[in-house]
């Protein structure tokens, strides 16, 4: 008799604290009415960012970065001294250009360790780069990592190269946003 008054006391109590337990370690944070819309007519893609940041156009680079950084590109007509000061660039790159100079570029050597991996976002497959820098290079230094990914589109990829850790929690949270 007690125990049939047991069970569900105890049932409740386990499906109240997983409950509890999943809400309180839910640290994936969606966008806010505060996040704008950023859409490329051109390659067919989209992204939300936080009003806090910009969108601009340098040549054919798409930068997206905080507005005080943004501000600081345009000021310098979008001529900097190293690509990490870019933040996060999107370009179109061809297959040509994926064969002959992402795919090559993209290898672990005595500069840098490389992870690639297929990984999917928006329900479409990708390609995800990992450069973790070991050396001094002409745009990085030892513990950079920086982060592309090659979203597959008519006629090659949409390559999304990230490069400023101090912005990968906000960069996670845009790239959950992006559709073809």
């Amino acid at each position: 008799m007690k125990f049939k008054l047991i069970l569900p006391i105890i049932v409740a109590i386990i499906i109240i604290v997983i409950g509890v337990w999943l809400i309180c370690n839910n640290t994936t944070e969606q966008p806010s009415a505060e996040w704008l819309t950023y859409t490329n007519e051109n390659y067919g893609y989209s992204f939300e960012y936080p009003e806090t940041w910009d969108v601009t156009q340098c040549l054919k680079t798409v930068i997206i970065a905080p507005k005080e950084e943004i501000d600081l590109i345009k000021e310098n007509e979008c001529i900097m001294e190293t690509p990490k000061e870019y933040i996060w660039g999107i370009n179109f790159k061809t297959q040509e250009e994926f064969d002959n100079i992402i795919e090559p570029y993209r290898i672990s050597d005595s500069y840098k360790d490389v992870i690639k991996e297929n990984i999917v976002i928006n329900g479409t497959e990708v390609i995800k780069y990992t450069s973790d820098f070991k050396r001094i290079t002409s745009h990085a230094n030892p513990g950079d990592k920086f982060f592309d990914i090659l979203f597959p589109v008519e006629g090659g990829y949409i390559e999304s190269t990230f490069m400023d850790q101090e912005y990968v929690d906000t960069y996670e949270q845009i790239l959950n946003t992006f559709k073809l």
